[in-house]
Formats: C-alpha cells, structure tokens, sequence
C-alpha cells in the first residue's frame, strides 16, 4: 500500500513536472495560443517504464529529435530503449537519433535498465532543437 501511495505521489509530480515549461496565453477573442512545449509521462518503476501520456499533437515532437539522459545517483549512465504503443521499438539501445519521423505518441515508452545499479535513476529528456528541458523524471529500478 505504502509503494502505491508513493508511485501515485510521484505520478502527480511528475505530471506537473512534465507540464512546467507551458504557458498557455489567451488571446482577445478567448482562443489560446501554446507557447511552450506540452509533454507529460507516468513512471512505472514495477516495469521500469516512463510512458507518455499527454503530447499535444501540433507540437508534432519527433522522438529522433530528443536527447534522453539517464543517470544513477553517481553519475553512472544507464540504458534506456524506446518503444511504439505497440511495444516496437523505434531505435537501438541509448539512441533516438535512428526513428526517422516517427511523432511522439501517446502510449509510446521508454524502457529504462542500468546492469549494476538498484535504486532511484534520474531521466532527463531534452527536445534538441531548441535545447528545450521537457521534463525531469525520478524511477526507482
């Protein structure tokens, strides 16, 4: 009960986490015009999964277009491989620069192990062409 109570805790952080860089500006006429980036994932630390759960579509985010950083409490890099909703995975292990035009959906994962580590990894993704943080997310393998 405690490790639910702490992986719903966690989601709820990493969704506002995940939705810290948008600013929504409304306009006269009441229609809203997105100025930031619109981007959220859960983590799943029983599968050592982050899942994404929102993207805004007109953002059209490419995954080969985001650096994924994963590291250990001691700076040690792990392995992360990311994955269709469908489980296909859209690169090799540690890269995204090889998925072409695959867009960033809902459902679509990243995979995250690291051989000789137990313990909370830090994800870090970076939208590249912009340097632009989309979040900052902690997993417990």
């Amino acid at each position: 009960m405690k490790k639910q109570l702490v992986i719903i805790g966690i989601t709820l952080v990493l969704l506002a986490v995940g939705f810290s860089g948008c600013t929504n500006n409304n306009t006269p006429n009441g229609t809203s015009n997105i100025t930031g980036p619109r981007f959220a994932m859960t983590v799943d630390s029983a599968t050592n999964r982050l899942t994404v759960v929102y993207v805004n579509s007109s953002l059209m985010y490419k995954w080969r277009d985001i650096e994924i950083r994963s590291e250990d409490l001691n700076n040690r890099h792990g392995t992360f491989q990311v994955f269709n909703a469908n489980g296909t995975p859209i690169d090799a292990v540690n890269q995204t620069s090889g998925a072409g035009d695959t867009k960033v959906s809902i459902g679509d994962y990243i995979l995250i192990s690291h051989p000789t580590y137990i313990g909370n990894v830090t994800i870090t993704l970076i939208y590249t062409p912009k340097i632009l943080l989309l979040g900052t997310w902690i997993i417990n393998i």
